[in-house]
């Protein structure tokens, strides 16, 4: 089996610009929210994607230069981004390389997770093309990456993840396509609500949505409940995907019921945790077992071969900060300003943190 190292370079990128994000939130220069929707999410799981789609598959990986075309215009696009350039151009062109990856690296039946990676990936393209174009309002174009791209791939990472490493039957796990049927349409109601920017319509359709999600967590609630594998106990990635998505619910409905009451003096309280919150601890989450998983082959993937890992007392660390640091910046947005930006570095500093055990582990062989 091929192994990228490149994955665990991608999701490091994508983990350091959440980091630039709060330095420019903090400093008062560039757009914080653009850093994280356009190229700290799409640097994870285009980065993940690379190496799970042919495994979810049971292929090789093929045209393996389309990876590193993807990256050297996804590197060019982010430079000039932050340079105040025009970007659109080159970044439509490295999404459209990523939708040529996924093409060439399919099978006419692949299993039913692959899909929400696809369907993720097919939002993420619209999206850059919206973007590129100059097409619909910019919250159109910021929940067609989020809820459409970020959500949608989360959900399948979710249902292969927690039920592999708790060795437990996924619940309703031949009729998952039919979730994602659902999804996919109330995804897209969604998107046409932000077109239209028919509050009562955006009410309506985020309702669906997190009941979307609410049908994940069901799912999930009733696989750990099986308690059929030998496992005891919950696996660390699984920890923090049950949190985050517990917070994912939390950002949801406050979005929800902004919209309803069109009110939006919390809309900082629904980003921070659906970016902050639900994106960056189902990161951390899940490269606590690609890291070390892409680790290990390199290094041969032997009966003999030691598995390095994240220590947990790290992973558990690193959860107690980004939490507890995330309530801080949540709760202090009406505080004074010295309040808030102590909470920024604080989480800035646990995620340096994650970040430097996983890049020893990625540079180590």
């Amino acid at each position: 089996m091929k192994v990228l190292r490149i994955t665990s370079l991608y999701i490091l990128l994508g983990l350091f610009l959440v980091v630039l994000s709060l330095i420019q939130r903090s400093a008062g220069f560039g757009n914080y929210t653009e850093t994280v929707v356009y190229f700290a999410i799409p640097s994870v799981i285009t980065g993940t994607v690379f190496q799970m789609y042919p495994v979810l598959q049971g292929i090789e990986v093929r045209f393996r230069p389309l990876i590193y075309l993807h990256a050297v215009f996804f590197l060019t696009s982010l430079g000039f981004f932050l340079a105040g350039l025009p970007f659109e151009a080159v970044y439509f062109l490295c999404v459209l390389v990523f939708t040529a990856y996924l093409l060439l690296n399919s099978r006419v039946r692949g299993g039913q997770i692959r899909l929400f990676l696809v369907v993720g990936s097919l939002f993420y393209l619209a999206g850059s093309y919206m973007l590129t174009m100059g097409f619909g309002n910019p919250f159109l174009v910021l929940h067609t990456f989020t809820v459409g791209f970020m959500i949608t791939v989360a959900m399948g990472s979710m249902y292969l993840l927690i039920p592999m490493l708790q060795v437990e039957r996924v619940a309703f796990g031949r009729y998952l396509w039919v979730h994602l049927v659902f999804h996919t349409f109330f995804v897209v109601d969604l998107l046409i609500s932000w077109h239209t920017l028919s509050w009562d319509h955006i009410y309506v359709s985020g309702i669906l949505v997190l009941a979307s999600v609410l049908f994940l967590c069901l799912v999930l609630f009733m696989t750990l409940s099986r308690r059929e594998g030998p496992r005891r106990g919950l696996d660390p990635t699984v920890r923090y995907m049950i949190l985050a998505l517990f917070i994912l619910v939390f950002s949801l409905t406050v979005g929800i019921l902004s919209a309803g009451a069109k009110d939006f003096s919390l809309i900082r309280v629904h980003t921070d945790t659906a970016l902050y919150g639900f994106f960056v601890l189902i990161t951390v989450g899940a490269s606590l077992h690609i890291i070390p998983s892409i680790n290990f082959w390199i290094r041969g993937g032997g009966p003999d071969t030691e598995k390095r890992v994240i220590e947990e007392k790290v992973s558990d660390r690193v959860m107690v900060v980004l939490t507890g640091s995330l309530v801080g910046m949540v709760i202090s947005g009406n505080l004074r300003e010295v309040f808030t930006h102590t909470f920024e570095l604080i989480y800035a500093l646990g995620v340096l943190y994650y970040m430097k055990h996983a890049a020893d582990l990625t540079f180590r062989t």
